[in-house]
């Protein structure tokens, strides 16, 4: 299968979305306050006594910018699906990995 190729699933997908109104989108990519590290390119975000994360670490700054990233992509990937610009309301890194659109 070629890689811009959609599945079955993924046609029956493109068909629902293009009836609703928005949708939010949820990647597989663990968000920040689920990342527990546990690879070698980022650290896990650095938490204070009561579990808090510090999102102005080093640490999470760099995992947050990959998931931006990661959200860009898959806005992209959405847009060719759908033959079709979309509304990006929210964008979701922190407790979710995602964005939610029109």
């Amino acid at each position: 299968m070629d890689k811009n190729e959609l599945t079955e699933a993924e046609l029956a997908w493109v068909a629902e979305v293009q009836k609703v109104d928005g949708f939010i989108v949820q990647l597989e990519e663990p968000s920040l306050v689920t990342y527990k590290g546990g690879n070698s390119v980022f650290a896990a975000p650095e938490r204070d006594d009561s579990g808090k994360i510090n999102v102005s670490s080093a640490a999470s700054q760099a995992y947050l910018s990959y998931l931006n990233q990661q959200i860009d992509a898959a806005i992209v990937d959405s847009e060719q699906a759908l033959g079709r610009e979309l509304e990006i309301y929210a964008r979701y890194d922190v407790v979710l990995n995602g964005f939610a659109a029109k």
